[in-house]
């Protein structure tokens, strides 16, 4: 029985990115990397396949709540798709999910065994999850609109371009944040305003 959630978007977005957004699928299936000769410290796995459960996990980046009470079983074998406008958590539960955040609330568990809550997070390499980023191919160390305005030449027309074009794609506000600061969908936006 494959299980499905829709996180519901932010007040904010735009319909236009709303509308996109019910389009995109992300599908992920968990996938065990265990080996015969692995160290003590990493989880050990049975089966090539394994159940993910998210229980009633919480998320915020500073006073900004991104997940509030998200619970979803992915079953073994099964192919879930997370659905939701950009900025709504989706790419913040698969980092959750991988280790590369730590959980604030709820509990992550892997085939029934709790991997991760508030109080235990192992490292990534310790987890057996496989996660392929989402890569727009942005700078990292340049931020929203020095992203975008890379392209243009002209400095007379780069601000003004840049401003219509974060307008456009509902990004303004982030403009001088970097990449790694953003969502997965926001980052794309960037990307393609690029």
């Amino acid at each position: 029985m494959n299980s499905a959630t829709t996180i519901a978007p932010r007040a904010h977005a735009p319909s236009m990115l709303a509308n996109l957004s019910r389009m995109i699928f992300k599908g992920i299936q968990v996938l065990s990397a265990a080996a015969e000769n692995k160290s003590s410290t990493h989880l050990r796995r049975r089966a090539p396949f394994m159940s993910l459960e998210f229980v009633d996990v919480h998320h915020a980046y500073g006073g900004v709540r991104v997940l509030g009470g998200v619970s979803l079983s992915a079953e073994r074998g099964a192919v879930t798709c997370l659905v939701g406008a950009s900025g709504s958590g989706k790419t913040t539960l698969l980092r959750l999910a991988a280790g590369l955040l730590r959980v604030q609330g709820g509990e992550i568990r892997l085939d029934g065994q709790l991997i991760a809550d508030a109080t235990k997070s192992p490292p990534p390499e310790a987890r057996d999850i496989g996660l392929v980023f989402q890569e727009g191919a942005l700078f990292p160390h340049l931020s929203v609109e020095q992203n975008v305005g890379f392209g243009v030449r002209d400095p007379d027309v780069r601000a003004g371009r840049v401003n219509e074009l974060l307008a456009l794609i509902g990004m303004s506000a982030y403009a001088r944040r970097r990449p790694h600061e953003l969502s997965g969908g926001q980052q794309q936006r960037v990307a393609l305003a690029r």
